[in-house]
């Protein structure tokens, strides 16, 4: 074994074990292979790795040098950025109880119990060598910089939040997993102009890809970036998946960023690790977005969520199976966008706050199209009461009315006079509408 600082360019530099803070590595003469390690540990670090060429053995190696030592980095401000949370958190649990002591001596009610709990004592190195502790202190991030947040502060601000779900185990049924054959993905970073897009599966750069990768690399923001799936191979760096993502940062004039190597060394593999990255998930839908939007707080979405509340309307987050609407949900948000865009904040409130009053349970979009057509086009809106003068409230009462009968009447105008559903179904409210009184 040799110690860090007798490293030469001639030696193994995987790393073998962790000893009184000292680092020790394989002393394997590797000179033929220059700066990387032994042949035994580059096949240990790539299992799967079908070595043909010495290039190759060299490319793999130096790849995993530069790993291992970011790893060991990574390693040590982990176990400090643990040891802070931990301390903060037993804090915020002395706190809790210093609390709940004060207040049973006053004599006042049992408090309810604290929702922090301390973490459980932090597991070893190695042996039994206990984990390094630090004082709290602030959060540092991956990147160096420090936050605003302090650790103790956090973990009072997680305690407390509601809107905090655990990571849950779930059920796989009776049926075995599939053996994984394949490693673990390592990361490093690399220049993007670098890298390489495998034409023979990869997307071909429509104008619509370029408005994407345009969009991105004008407003790159490091919190929306995800590394870009590689692989290498004697041919070089070769793009899996996040083309587009790459493309920008060079675009960008980026000259490193981070990259996700994985093992594929055929075509075949590799493509079918394309399909699986690209169709293995949900897609996020429009309701979720609305809400992400809302927390991030973007005007237009705030804007929709202050009228659904002022209209009596509820945007729900999901809703499946033999799910029981309640009067004035709804999860038609690009037609409440659509609808705020084109008559404004007041109007739009007053058109849902009839839909919600009406007990449409949900509020669909044809819904909502339908009442803004009613009061709006010119062939009804001379007719009715205006909806802010009696016409909402008009309304209202109309659908109660009519119930679940107005949407086969409005099919069946629809299919007579070749118009889509919507208007068909202003057409039905239309009718037993109470008409202004003309002047005499």
């Amino acid at each position: 074994m040799k110690l860090l600082a007798d490293l030469s360019p001639a030696c193994c530099r995987w790393p073998v074990k962790e000893r009184a803070g000292a680092h020790w590595f394989c002393a394997s003469p590797v000179a033929r292979l220059g700066l990387s390690y032994c042949s035994e540990h580059m096949h240990a670090a790539f299992p799967m790795a079908k070595v043909g060429r010495q290039t190759s053995a060299e490319r793999l190696a130096m790849i995993k040098v530069a790993v291992a030592r970011r790893r060991m980095a990574a390693m040590d401000s982990a176990d400090a950025t643990l040891a802070r949370i931990m301390a903060a958190s037993a804090a915020a649990g002395e706190r809790a109880v210093a609390q709940q002591q004060a207040s049973t001596a006053d004599g006042g009610a049992d408090p309810a119990p604290c929702s922090v709990q301390p973490d459980p004592p932090a597991l070893g190195h190695e042996g039994n060598e206990p984990a390094r502790i630090s004082a709290p202190e602030e959060i540092t991030d991956f990147s160096g910089g420090n936050n605003s947040l302090s650790a103790d502060r956090a973990v009072e601000e997680i305690g407390s939040t509601p809107a905090l779900r655990k990571v849950e185990v779930v059920c796989l049924g009776e049926a075995e997993p599939d053996p994984i054959t394949t490693g673990e993905p390592i990361f490093e970073r690399a220049n993007p102009a670098d890298l390489l897009v495998e034409v023979s599966y990869q997307r071909e750069l429509t104008p619509k890809s370029v408005a994407l990768i345009r969009k991105i690399a004008l407003g790159w923001d490091w919190r929306k970036f995800r590394p870009p799936v590689v692989v290498f191979t004697e041919d070089g760096c070769l793009i899996v998946d996040g083309q587009h993502t790459t493309i920008a940062a060079a675009s960008r004039g980026l000259e490193s960023i981070p990259i996700q190597i994985v093992e594929a060394p055929e075509v075949e593999s590799r493509a079918e690790a394309f399909i699986g990255l690209n169709r293995d998930r949900l897609q996020v839908t429009p309701v979720q977005l609305h809400h992400a939007a809302v927390a991030a707080g973007e005007e237009t979405a705030v804007t929709i969520e202050q009228v659904c509340h002022r209209a009596g309307v509820t945007v729900v987050r999901a809703a499946w199976g033999a799910y029981k609407w309640k009067p004035g949900e709804t999860m038609a948000v690009n037609a409440i966008r659509d609808l705020i865009g084109r008559r404004g904040a007041m109007k739009a409130r007053m058109i849902l706050q009839a839909l919600a009053q009406a007990g449409c349970a949900p509020i669909a979009a044809n819904e909502i199209k339908a009442a803004e057509h009613l009061f709006t086009h010119e062939d009804f809106a001379g007719e009715l009461e205006p909806i802010g003068d009696g016409g909402a409230a008009d309304l209202a009462l109309v659908i109660k009315a009519l119930g679940d009968g107005a949407a086969k009447d409005a099919k069946m105008f629809a299919a007579t006079h070749c118009v889509p559903y919507w208007k068909g179904l202003a057409a039905t409210w239309f009718k037993k509408c109470r008409k202004r009184r003309k002047a005499a």
